[in-house]
């Protein structure tokens, strides 16, 4: 677990706190960057310090597998769990997971604790029943009661801004600021650059994010190209890159060629390269989990990927990860002339790549993220199969919107039994 030397207690923090002692789970949910995670990392390591053993699981089947091999053992566990059932949205296949679990997990709960964050939206979902529909676990940092108000958000701009003189115009200007407060603290102090920037860094920072991925791409300067082509390259990789395979792995050789076409590199420019780009990169755009890169957050992951969903749609189709396409690209049809609302993370794609978009989900419909594909629940406007709702009759489906259903928008010459 990270340090917590800079956080800042907020009422939400006291008042997970205190939920947590009195009950065995805690769901902290809210907005992405708000600050979920910090606040169950700053209670999990208080545990620590009080004698519990505290566990970071990643899946369902790790809490009762853990439990199952403590039973008997008296030791007291705190489990940590970030995004139960999905990050970026709803994610069946973990759901599933956790109703699969569901007794097991009652019977962990009755001696052991949990501490889980997920995005509000996520938690909101229709189809999320039981104990994580229980209000008096869940605490929402968006809500009036617990969002951060002014008072808190100048004592977190404090805690990174210690060396820095801010004018008093600058902090009021910052302060307005509702979205990703504590991320955006982090981050801008953590680079001399960054505030350069000044208020705006705060009041537009997907625009600015954006901005400066771009300047790495338009800039001469190799260090700038090496760096793009390090964050089209992890793009390619679905957030998760260990230069020390790309040699050694012919998938990831073909990403890594790929990379450095789109970025105008020469084609013998040695993996080393890329790898020495992302270290400068550490620290805002990415981090270093053992030798693995990620995203430095799921905020500039979302920027990176809306900026190479633009400039490369083919590469985007072709490579991303289907999860992903499913989440953030929209079909744009020329003849479409409905008024919808526009989201700034969302690619909009031309409709000339509904082919391309097609042969890639009925490819993945026999690969392995099948689930991925088809289970979403229907539209309810009138594309519904009247027997086998995974039956696609005369029908290609594509799932590209980000309301989670399906949308029937191209007719094809095939029928296709999804089993």
């Amino acid at each position: 677990m990270e340090d917590d030397s800079k956080f800042v207690s907020t009422r939400a923090c006291k008042e997970v706190e205190k939920l947590i002692k009195s009950q065995n789970l805690v769901i902290v949910t809210g907005n992405s960057g708000s600050g979920k995670s910090a606040i169950i990392q700053y209670i999990a390591l208080r545990y620590r310090y009080q004698g519990w053993t505290v566990k970071p699981v990643y899946n369902a089947k790790e809490i009762t597998a853990t439990y199952s091999l403590e039973v008997g053992l008296q030791s007291k566990i705190l489990f940590v769990f970030n995004d139960p059932i999905g990050n970026e949205s709803f994610d069946e296949i973990a759901y599933n997971s956790w109703k699969e679990h569901d007794e097991r997990l009652k019977a962990c709960l009755r001696n052991n604790k949990m501490l889980l964050s997920s995005r509000k939206y996520i938690l909101l979902d229709n189809r999320v029943k039981g104990i994580l529909k229980d209000k008096s676990c869940i605490i929402d940092l968006s809500d009036d009661k617990h969002k951060l108000n002014n008072g808190e958000k100048e004592n977190i701009l404090k805690s990174y801004s210690s060396n820095s003189r801010i004018s008093k115009d600058d902090i009021n200007g910052m302060l307005t600021t509702e979205e990703y407060f504590p991320l955006l603290c982090k981050l801008y102090f953590s680079d001399k650059n960054n505030q350069t920037i000044g208020t705006r860094f705060f009041t537009e920072p997907f625009n600015v994010c954006q901005e400066q991925i771009r300047n790495f791409r338009n800039d001469s300067k190799k260090e700038c190209k090496e760096k793009y082509c390090a964050l089209v390259l992890l793009v390619l990789c679905n957030n998760q890159l260990c230069v020390e395979d790309i040699q050694n792995n012919d998938c990831l050789k073909e990403k890594f060629k790929l990379a450095l076409k789109l970025c105008g590199m020469k084609k013998n420019t040695a993996s080393h390269i890329i790898g020495d780009a992302l270290k400068t990169l550490e620290g805002f755009f990415v981090k270093k989990i053992d030798d693995t890169y990620r995203f430095y957050h799921d905020f500039v992951m979302e920027v990176t990927t809306y900026v190479f969903g633009t400039d490369y749609p083919e590469e985007t189709i072709r490579y991303a990860d289907i999860g992903f396409l499913r989440r953030r690209v929209n079909l744009k049809s020329s003849n479409n002339k409905r008024k919808e609302e526009v989201d700034i993370s969302t690619i909009y794609l031309n409709d000339k790549y509904s082919n391309d978009l097609v042969d890639r989900f009925f490819n993945e419909i026999f690969g392995d993220r099948l689930l991925d594909v088809v289970l979403n629940p229907s539209s309810g406007d009138g594309h519904e199969s009247s027997d086998n709702p995974y039956w696609v009759k005369e029908s290609t489906f594509i799932d590209v919107f980000r309301t989670d259903k399906l949308h029937f928008i191209k007719p094809a010459k095939r029928n296709v039994i999804v089993m």
